[in-house]
């Protein structure tokens, strides 16, 4: 059965658009529209505070889900030791929910970037203290929050880039020892301190292509899913973040850690992902797009075409993956070219310079471009949730 929606109104976002707006808004139908349609939820990551007004009514019109980019983050949140605010994320809740949309708690425990100086330096110091604090921000913040989002990324990319055939987590201190018994805890202190009313979410960067890490990052995947709910993890949901690649330059990033773009295509074997798809399946999970994107920093050929190709590598990819009927929430890592966090990524940008041979002066991955009109990627989207089975 379809779960229903928490929140719905199809004319807010309409209603709050300037006249030349409302006008294509009659006409042209919304993301948010057509997922309602078809039993999906459809949002977007938001880096708030969101400084330009036509932007903030574009989340509105389409979103049902809004993600926090960076407001919950620990970095954000507790800078220091003895200092924390939420008022930025108590601020994006009250706006989400103004606009019927439910807020997705984003992230709990982020095993990469976000960890602020202060416990990197408890960790070399004492790394079983730093692993405490951590856990007692999950405590916390499940507990606060617990009643104002729909699910919590309990925990944020714990594989490891290449997995061994024995260890699936990262080399980090938030897995020395039992790194598999850490990931158990946060889950049983997450549901203890929300309640069964919250989905909880384990979210991972897996990609569906069959070279370098990804079929290895897969097998690792469902290593650790099973070896954590076999301990009782009240895992609900795997987020898959969907950043997919666009093709016609291929990154390998090698185990010595070099990085090497080769001018190749990237092979997506829909038969593996589907077989990828359908072992979660099996656990009694549930799956989510949490964070879809396309960038085309790495495609070469004029704007027009490059959009073009990036749609069609992303409905490729919706079309495979929403055959798992148990899909029903897809959000993208933003809904505008015009607020995109690549446009942050200066190392991103001189590799794909030097790989395509074109000046990059934007970047184009979203559903909608920088002046907010909807883009090939936007239509992709719609049609594959047109064209996918009912929703469980």
């Amino acid at each position: 059965m379809a779960m229903p929606f928490a929140r719905r109104s199809f004319l807010a976002g309409a209603l709050a658009l300037p006249a030349v707006r409302l006008a294509r808004a009659q006409t042209v139908r919304t993301i948010r529209q057509v997922a309602h349609e078809n039993g999906f939820r459809f949002g977007s990551a938001v880096d708030s505070p969101i400084e330009i007004p036509r932007l903030r009514q574009l989340y509105e019109q389409e979103c049902d889900l809004i993600t926090p980019e960076n407001v919950m983050k620990m970095c954000t949140t507790q800078p220091r030791l003895d200092e924390e605010d939420f008022a930025p994320f108590l601020d994006l809740i009250a706006w989400a929910h103004a606009s019927d949309a439910d807020v997705r708690g984003h992230p709990l425990i982020h095993a990469t970037s976000d960890k602020p100086p202060w416990i990197c330096t408890l960790a070399a110091r004492d790394p079983a203290a730093a692993r405490a604090a951590m856990l007692y921000r999950v405590r916390r913040l499940a507990r606060r929050f617990g009643r104002l989002v729909v699910s919590f990324d309990v925990v944020n990319e714990p594989i490891a880039v290449w997995p061994s055939d024995d260890e699936p987590l990262r080399d980090d201190w938030l897995f020395e020892g039992d790194g598999i018994g850490f990931i158990v805890e946060a889950f049983q202190i997450a549901r203890e301190e929300a309640g069964e009313g919250v989905e909880l979410v384990l979210n991972e960067w897996i990609l569906p292509y069959d070279v370098y890490m990804h079929p290895a990052r897969r097998s690792a995947c469902l290593k650790m899913l099973k070896r954590c709910l076999d301990r009782g993890a009240p895992i609900d949901t795997l987020g898959i973040q969907s950043h997919l690649v666009p093709r016609n330059v291929t990154r390998i990033d090698h185990q010595d850690g070099t990085v090497e773009f080769r001018p190749q295509l990237r092979t997506f074997d829909h038969d593996e992902w589907r077989c990828f798809l359908d072992e979660v399946e099996k656990l009694g999970l549930r799956i989510a797009i949490t964070e879809l994107s396309a960038p085309d920093l790495f495609l070469d050929g004029p704007l027009e075409l490059r959009n073009r190709i990036a749609a069609g590598d992303v409905e490729d990819y919706l079309n495979v993956t929403l055959q798992s009927r148990c899909i029903r929430d897809i959000v993208c890592w933003g809904l505008s070219d015009a607020d995109t966090h690549y446009t942050n990524e200066a190392k991103l940008w001189e590799d794909a310079e030097e790989q395509t041979g074109r000046t990059i002066q934007s970047v184009s991955a979203l559903p909608f471009d920088d002046d907010f009109a909807m883009k090939p990627m936007a239509e992709a989207i719609m049609r594959a949730m047109r064209n996918a089975p009912p929703r469980l």
